[in-house]
């Protein structure tokens, strides 16, 4: 069972005669092993093992004295983690002793340390001879250096409540990083920095949830490295400034139903729409229109940039994103020279788009549908759109409309053609 060690009784473990309790759980190291003694003399026995963790912290060094008769093992001292020898210069010559060891691994718990440790190694004994000195090895002793701080620190996602931060890990040897936010408490004017997260050495990413919507925030990221019980900290980041998005009420986009008000801004912010149709959102969408979002869908998730068709093979439109979206093969026209623009799509010919501006944006997107289900009214779906539309439902893209039909040959208003290209973007999402 995991057991919570403070730091003060952390101390008494390291620095004092009491051994730490064991602790189970997948973060336990393995034990070391093969515990041997290398070298003895009458002021020091040298002991040397094999690492076999990856997690360890310190390794425990135990001694008794067979005299005590009571197996009264003491922790009489620790190493760094991957040492793998130890000198014991505190034995008396002419006396037997035992010794085993045991890697530790802590962890931190809020304010308190979890230590982990795992089972003994093999144990050893040894008779202290009369007479004979180890030879004196001057060892030098490592700088603890703090480890290099991290940099880049961004916003990735930002919503109404929540944000995403990212930043660059340019240390080797932290345990981790902490990321503070500034807080301006009720009853002061004095800003405060307040940790709200702590993750483990190599993630550097973090979701800030809880905000309030259009509200100013400051974050800032170091990297820390512990040293026995003390923490040793890196330089902060750039103090990064994020406000959150507005609390979606309605007065931006009159006449916008309340249920697609949210997906409406959040294609406003992916730049996934056109002024021209933030407005009648009860209309039915045009062609013309639905091919200008659509080539907006598909630079948007490619990365590219639409090219229009040259020559020009209509002779009603000369709208380039119009030209754009035929040279994608997102859409068609209605004749060999006629592209009809002010024609209204129904709900059968956007799934259609929709899919089209998928497999020009992903070539090896797998787009069947199956395992989708059928639809009460699927006798009117046109042969040319049933997988679009099993495909687009099966996503959660285009939803029915009630009883398990889908009403294939309904028409899109701009609300709803706004929102489907939104959710067709967010399919794609990571």
């Amino acid at each position: 069972m995991k057991k919570a060690v403070s730091i003060a009784l952390v101390l008494v473990l390291l620095l004092g005669s009491a051994a730490p309790c064991l602790a189970a759980g997948g973060n336990t190291p393995a034990a070391p092993s093969e515990l041997t003694v290398a070298e003895k003399a009458s002021d020091g026995v040298v002991l040397t093992w094999t690492d076999n963790s990856t997690n360890e912290d310190y390794f425990y060094i135990y001694r008794e004295l067979s005299s005590d008769g009571d197996d009264a093992w003491d922790m009489i001292d620790f190493t760094e983690a991957d040492v793998e020898t130890y000198t014991d210069t505190g034995v008396t010559a002419g006396k037997t002793y035992h010794y085993k060891i045991s890697a530790v691994n802590f962890i931190m718990s809020g304010l308190s340390l979890d230590a982990y440790v795992s089972d003994d190694s093999n144990i050893v004994t040894v008779t202290v001879p009369l007479n004979i000195t180890l030879p004196v090895v001057i060892k030098p002793v490592s700088p603890v250096t703090a480890p290099a701080a991290p940099d880049g620190l961004e916003a990735i996602d930002i919503q109404e409540t929540s944000v995403i931060l990212v930043w660059n890990d340019n240390s080797s040897d932290e345990t981790g990083f902490k990321v503070e936010r500034l807080l301006v408490p009720k009853d002061s004017s004095i800003p405060i920095w307040a940790e709200v997260c702590t993750t483990a050495a190599g993630i550097t990413v973090f979701l800030d949830e809880g905000l309030t919507a259009g509200t100013d925030y400051q974050f800032r990221v170091r990297s820390y490295k512990r040293v026995l019980t003390q923490m040793i900290y890196s330089a902060y980041t750039d103090v990064l400034s994020v406000t959150t998005a507005s609390a979606v009420t309605g007065e931006e986009y009159p006449g916008a139903s309340s249920w697609a008000l949210p997906e409406i801004q959040l294609a406003v912010s992916a730049g996934l729409t056109t002024p021209d149709i933030l407005c009648d959102f009860q209309n039915n969408i045009t062609r013309e229109e639905f091919c200008e979002i659509a080539v907006l869908l598909y630079e948007s998730l490619s990365g590219g940039t639409a090219a229009p068709v040259s020559p020009n093979p209509f002779t009603d439109t000369v709208n380039p994103e119009v030209l754009k979206a035929y040279n994608l093969g997102i859409v068609k026209g209605v004749s060999t020279d006629r592209f009809a623009p002010d024609l209204s799509i129904t709900r059968q010919e956007i799934c259609v788009m929709l899919q089209r501006a998928l497999t020009a944006a992903y070539p090896a997107l797998d787009v069947s549908a199956s395992g989708a289900g059928t639809f009460a009214d699927e006798n009117i779906i046109a042969a040319w759109a049933i997988g679009a539309v099993r495909y687009m439902n099966m996503k959660g893209i285009m939803k029915g409309v009630g009883g398990n039909q889908i009403d294939p040959l309904g028409n899109t208003t701009r609300e709803q053609a706004i929102v489907l290209n939104y959710r067709t973007f967010a399919s794609m999402a990571p």
